[in-house]
């Protein structure tokens, strides 16, 4: 009685739109046939209608993050991949299939799919929009890929020179990958991810090289570090040290030595692994574009070696003629003995102290500056003492005394 009290109207049943079904779940990445699941009713039919809008809800979430990211071109090594002409057409193609599955979302029933009204044509018509969103998504995969590479090689291209041969090669490769990448009938063509890929490996491998090798002529290794301590705690060393504060000595030489054997910088654990992970070296920095490397560590190290004996041997040579002048020879007389003992020692061996002492610095540095011989008499310094009156006190005493010797002196 019910079903009598509220009939309405009747019309022709409803055939399912088994084309637009199939194009649906085609669309969205199922097989067409699937769709026939829906009209067969039960379990299978509710199952075939979720597994089709969790792919459709997949799909849309990607249209809308893929839509997103292409607001900046797909940047990629300092450029955008997508120029703006394919940037319009691929984001109204991404745009159009969008708002085709959202409005699939509300049919979330079989009984609700049989009022498909869309023709096949239509939903088949997005597929530009699903296929752009599949090579986006392809070309976005390859950005992040090599993304990586091409981060480490920008930076690498500023640690070596700018004239450097491998940087010129590099920025010529990377013109070319971006060309390529750029190109999108290129990079359709099968195996140009790993063309790519393989690139900017060979690159990356060949700086590393380049890298170690002038890692290994700036750094001092473990037995030239040991050298390097051994020179710096060398009595030569130690004696051009003391004779440097004698005014007559050219101290800029030593100075100069001192700074370029401490210039010698020392790395030894720097590894393949470390460089292919990081441009720069993780213990030193070392930086060839700003670090200028015309001589081996190793060759300068020899070179300073061989110099701190022809600087000793040129520092006692000038000594020698310094206190064998004439001139000088007059102050020597006014030496102690023995201070002239020391001087008469050292033009005798013609060498220099193992050990220079304090005393041999100050006795060559009072003769080189010369001395002048002043004659103290008995009845000067009386007459200096008792000026003024023979009875003084202490200080009076010492006050005449002293301005005696600054007279005389």
């Amino acid at each position: 009685m019910a079903d009598l009290v509220n009939f309405k109207h009747l019309k022709r049943h409803k055939d399912w739109n088994v084309p637009a079904l199939k194009a649906l779940f085609e669309l969205v990445g199922l097989e067409p046939n699937k769709g026939v699941a829906v009209m067969l009713g039960g379990a299978k039919a509710d199952e075939a209608v979720q597994v089709l809008q969790a792919n459709i809800a997949r799909a849309v979430e990607k249209l809308v993050t893929t839509s997103q990211r292409l607001q900046g071109g797909l940047p990629f090594w300092g450029r955008a991949i997508l120029n703006e002409d394919e940037l319009r057409e691929q984001r109204g193609a991404l745009d159009k299939a969008k708002a085709l599955l959202e409005s699939f979302q509300n049919l979330s029933s079989p009984g609700k799919l049989k009022n498909l009204k869309v023709d096949a044509s239509e939903i088949t018509g997005h597929r530009k929009g699903m296929d752009a969103l599949e090579q986006l998504q392809a070309l976005q995969e390859l950005v992040d890929e090599l993304g990586s590479s091409a981060s480490y090689l920008s930076t690498a291209e500023q640690v070596l020179p700018e004239e450097h041969t491998w940087a010129v090669s590099m920025k010529k490769s990377r013109d070319e990958v971006l060309g390529q990448i750029e190109n999108r009938e290129d990079r359709a063509k099968p195996g140009f991810r790993q063309q790519m890929l393989a690139k900017l490996t060979a690159l990356k491998n060949e700086y590393v090289s380049i890298y170690l090798s002038l890692h290994g002529k700036a750094r001092l290794g473990v037995n030239d570090e040991k050298r390097k301590s051994a020179i710096l705690q060398d009595d030569r060393v130690a004696r051009l040290h003391r004779l440097s504060s004698i005014d007559l000595m050219p101290h800029q030489q030593f100075l100069d030595f001192q700074s370029r054997l401490g210039g010698l910088k020392s790395c030894s654990d720097i590894t393949n692994q470390e460089i292919q992970a990081a441009p720069v070296c993780p213990h030193c920095g070392f930086r060839p574009g700003t670090e200028k490397v015309i001589q081996p560590a190793q060759a300068v190290l020899a070179t300073l070696d061989t110099e701190l004996d022809n600087l000793e041997g040129g520092w006692t040579k000038m000594l020698l003629d310094s206190v064998e002048d004439p001139t000088v020879q007059k102050s020597m007389e006014l030496l102690r003995p023995t201070q002239l003992k020391l001087i008469e020692g050292f033009t005798e061996t013609r060498a220099l102290p193992d050990s220079i002492s304090s005393e041999f610095v100050n006795t060559m540095s009072e003769v080189l500056s010369g001395l002048e011989k002043i004659t103290v008499t008995a009845a000067s310094l009386r007459t200096a003492l008792v000026s003024g009156g023979a009875a003084a006190t202490v200080s009076e005493l010492r006050r005449r005394f002293d301005e005696y010797l600054s007279a005389m002196t």
